[in-house]
């Protein structure tokens, strides 16, 4: 398989190179393409071409004043120009966008790229999957893979990435606009009207389909139709790999918690399966012990969360947080209860 490696972002003088010595041992017939910013110095650094781009900026911030601590920046249109500028100097079949503080540690993503060859009839625009690391559940947050790393033919990703930059009106829209959903806004306070991953993924479907602006009108807007939009516009076009099936990781510290940690609102690959069987191969089997795994994870996730709260509680303190981890615990376990109590009456049910 003949695959070309886009490198896009800044180079870190201490990770890139790392990121760089993976590829090559890991891939070592790819030509690698570094695709970064004028000025940058490269020097040292192992590819085979390099990319010098415009550097267009951050567009904004990312969030509201109270959530922006760190002052994020919104670097989408940076992302959007060294990756699209980088894949159109790809010559091979198939591509893989990579950031420069990524890592490579086996290729198992390879074996999946033609796994799954069954596909609803709408919001199909690849002519195959595209392979990223995981994305958001689209009842949480539709129309959202992960855009750190994506593989699959070069001219579907091309086709992901030849879209407009975001403009300074939808980078600042909640400066100005009222969110469809308050409720849901609060958990995400961006000025955006959407996500930066739901800004690429939504431009080139709305390339074949225009209404999907129509279906989701910003980011807060959790409406059945563009939840279920969100999930068949997912699993048609993107196959969800976890973190140890891709074989690729962040090397920064402030990234890590992707792959160590599950949280409620990431859809991993078991779920992926899921959405797959219920749009587009109905005869699929899936194993559905990973469900009891992803409980069982889930509230060890939580005694150790709530361990760390107590032991940075003051004594005054300590006896609220001990509650809430009681509160907690029960609620993970009374729903584990519930579910085999329903699983139990319909297996009675059909017996009788």
């Amino acid at each position: 398989m003949e695959i070309t490696v886009v490198v896009q972002g800044a180079v870190s003088a201490e990770l890139t190179p790392f990121c760089l010595k993976s590829i090559r041992h890991h891939l070592p017939k790819a030509t690698i393409i570094l695709s970064t910013w004028k000025g940058t110095n490269v020097s040292g650094l192992d590819y085979d071409n390099v990319i010098f781009n415009d550097d267009p900026g951050a567009i904004a911030r990312m969030y509201a004043a109270e959530k922006n601590i760190n002052d994020n920046p919104n670097n989408i249109n940076r992302q959007i120009v060294s990756t699209f500028n980088g894949l159109k100097q790809v010559k091979t079949k198939y591509a893989l966008k990579i950031r420069t503080d990524f890592v490579i540690k086996n290729t198992n993503f390879i074996q999946y790229i033609s796994k799954f060859n069954h596909f609803s009839k709408k919001y199909r625009i690849f002519e195959n999957r595209v392979l990223c690391v995981m994305a958001d559940k689209p009842n949480e947050k539709p129309f959202f893979p992960y855009d750190f790393l994506f593989f699959g033919l070069t001219k579907d990703l091309l086709n992901l990435f030849d879209i407009p930059l975001m403009t300074e009106t939808d980078a600042n829209y909640f400066l100005s606009h009222t969110p469809i959903n308050t409720e849901k806004y609060q958990s995400i306070q961006g000025l955006f009207k959407y996500i930066p991953e739901q800004h690429i993924f939504m431009n080139c479907l709305a390339k074949k389909y225009p209404s999907v602006y129509s279906i989701m009108q910003d980011c807060s807007d959790a409406s059945a139709e563009s939840i279920k939009a969100g999930e068949e516009a997912l699993v048609n076009n993107f196959c969800c790999l976890n973190f140890e099936q891709y074989g690729i990781y962040p090397l920064k510290d402030s990234l890590k918690w992707l792959y160590t940690e599950k949280r409620f609102h990431m859809l991993f690959h078991e779920e992926w399966l899921e959405l797959y069987k219920k749009y587009c191969d109905h005869d699929y089997r899936i194993n559905t012990h990973f469900r009891k795994k992803f409980e069982i994870e889930n509230l060890i996730s939580k005694l150790k969360k709530h361990k760390n709260q107590f032991d940075n509680s003051s004594i005054i303190n300590k006896p609220i947080a001990l509650f809430k981890c009681f509160i907690d615990v029960l609620r993970i376990f009374m729903k584990i209860i519930i579910k085999s109590i329903i699983k139990l009456y319909l297996m009675l049910t059909k017996l009788l």
